[in-house]
């Protein structure tokens, strides 16, 4: 399901940029708006189902461009796996690195905890901080036997 607040957040930004709205942009901010983390060739084969045919130099592209001007993170796991997401002012991973299942933690009181930390970072380094991204390693419960 397409959450409309991502994807009216993305056309929005797509204009302030100036950066022309296509159609496979369209499709790409879809896959943002409805999927939480997904890789490079997951993308293209969900874009097989909606259009005929992907140029797949046309989707590395725009992924190049949707990271350049900060639209999406790229998380890079074990090295060589990389999943891209929304972007959004925090975000805090936990993987599994048994059977690489990612899991958003999305807690409200420990978010404010890390933003107030942050916030004082911030004062002592002069820097301001307006998004940060955590990962956190571990076993499924499946597979910490």
């Amino acid at each position: 399901m397409v959450d409309e607040s991502i994807k009216d957040f993305y056309l929005k930004r797509l204009k302030e940029l100036k950066i022309k709205i296509t159609d496979l942009r369209l499709l790409i901010i879809d896959v943002l708006a409805s999927k939480s983390h997904f890789n490079i060739n997951e993308l293209i084969e969900i874009l097989k189902t909606k259009i005929d045919k992907v140029n797949v130099m046309s989707v590395y592209n725009n992924i190049d461009l949707f990271l350049e001007k900060h639209l999406i993170y790229a998380n890079t796991f074990n090295g060589k796996l990389i999943i891209y997401e929304a972007i959004k002012p925090y975000l805090v991973h936990i993987k599994c690195d048994e059977c690489d299942k990612i899991i958003d933690l999305e807690d409200k009181n420990l978010n404010e905890k890390l933003q107030s930390t942050f916030k004082e970072f911030s004062k002592k380094t002069n820097i301001e901080i307006n998004h940060y991204k955590i990962e956190m390693h571990g076993a499924c419960k499946e597979h910490n036997k």
